[in-house]
């Protein structure tokens, strides 16, 4: 009737006080691994040595009865999920009630009959293989969810790189530049120098002294040293935009997520931004309205890489929009809410937006409107993940093709550190 496979490979605990009802069930259950106990207690010491895989369970036995036996199976994670199918008479209604409201999943009358005691075991057998199988699934696509969200926060680091690499490309090019200028003038400048030098070591060659100053004068020194003046100083300010992106790498990053700190949202997200840069031009745009004075309470580290999965989830709408150009708005604002106060991160785009029959799913892991294999459908649903662990809720206004505004809660705190 039901796929089950090999009966022997089921165990069959049977609790009955009734030599005969043990007789009539073991008979019955031929095929399949059946030992029986004559009480409750002894039953549970039986279940505690080898597990079974579903127990038939009289109510009336002396020392236990079936009621309190199940109760404790119940009460035990290791027990709970073993089926339980008590054996009544025809007429006990009520404790058919009693046992199915503390936890027994069916029930056989007395006097038995073949057919039904056989289809309630294998049902009960044949869900509990299911079950089974869906944990061991759930269990796969957890795991899987969590390296996927993993693979996801990588993603974001990413793109930290890539903006670090393009802000460091500029400065390094001054630094390049002017150091191979400055060393063309140099060789041609310690030439004349050299000869000079060796002249003075000759004392009175004054012939080479002369020599020696004519070279000096084809250089056209003035413009060596105005071009040494400018090009040290396009040196010098390669130096400093690389210490101020060092400076705002560790603002971005500045604390072990052990560590909890009290975290000015708005600098937060202008450090973002600015590790973002690369991503915008003339026609893509973002504009701030960072107004809240007030902190947070969090891991620094989260709240930077949820702001950042918002705003590449933002430019990605935009860019997969077809649309020529786009802007997205950065707001911060001081805000009550159920008499807590809150700060709201408001960040909206001209994207697409999002279809009403997608709004329902978006922060469900893997789900994605976008081109399957080019997105992992997580970034939304880890910016979920980390609000919710900072005590706060997203909200969401989209409609199609006029873009989506994300309003993100999270816990104010008036302790500035």
């Amino acid at each position: 009737m039901y796929a089950l496979g090999d009966k022997s490979s089921y165990s069959i605990l049977i609790a009955d006080d009734n030599p005969k009802n043990l007789s009539i069930l073991e008979n019955m259950l031929s095929g399949y691994r059946v030992r029986s106990s004559i009480n409750g207690k002894k039953a549970l010491a039986s279940i505690k040595i080898e597990k079974p895989d579903i127990i038939l369970l009289d109510v009336y036995m002396p020392e236990m009865d079936g009621f309190e036996l199940c109760k404790i199976l119940k009460a035990d994670p290791d027990y709970r999920e073993i089926p339980i199918l008590f054996i009544s008479a025809l007429n006990e209604t009520f404790s058919i009630v009693q046992a199915l409201r503390i936890g027994g999943q069916d029930y056989i009358v007395k006097p038995f009959n073949l057919e039904e005691v056989l289809a309630r075991v294998e049902v009960h057998l044949s869900l509990k293989k299911k079950n089974m199988e869906l944990a061991s699934t759930m269990k796969i696509l957890k795991d899987n969810e969590a390296k996927f969200i993993h693979i996801e926060k990588l993603k974001s680091y990413g793109i930290i790189i890539a903006g670090i690499t393009h802000e460091l490309n500029n400065p390094l090019n001054y630094m390049k530049n002017s150091i191979g200028a400055l060393q063309y003038d140099c060789n041609d400048l310690f030439e004349v120098l050299d000869r000079l030098f060796d002249s003075i070591k000759e004392d009175e060659n004054y012939e080479s002294i002369r020599e020696a100053l004519d070279m000096f004068r084809k250089l056209d020194y003035p413009q060596i040293r105005k071009n040494s003046s400018e090009l040290f100083d396009a040196a010098n300010t390669g130096i400093r935009k690389i210490s101020e992106i060092v400076k705002t790498l560790k603002t971005f990053s500045r604390l072990n997520e052990s560590e909890i700190s009290y975290v000015d949202v708005n600098d937060n997200i202008l450090s973002v931004l600015k590790r973002m840069e690369f991503e915008f031009d003339d026609n893509l745009k973002y504009e701030t309205d960072l107004k809240t004075s007030r902190k947070i309470k969090c891991y620094p580290v989260k709240l930077n890489q949820m702001i950042l999965s918002m705003l590449n989830n933002s430019i990605e709408a935009i860019k997969s929009s077809g649309g020529e150009k786009g802007c997205i708005t950065i707001g911060t604002h001081d805000i009550e809410d159920n008499g807590m106060d809150f700060i709201r991160i408001i960040i909206k785009d001209t994207g697409s937006g999002i279809a009403d029959n997608a709004l329902k799913n978006m922060f469900d892991p893997f789900y994605t409107t976008k081109e399957f294999g080019k997105h992992l459908g997580l970034g939304l649903t880890l910016c979920n993940q980390i609000t919710q662990e900072l005590n706060g809720r997203i909200e969401y206004e989209s409609m199609p093709g006029a873009g989506t505004s994300f309003f993100i809660y999270l816990p104010a705190s008036d302790n500035l550190l």
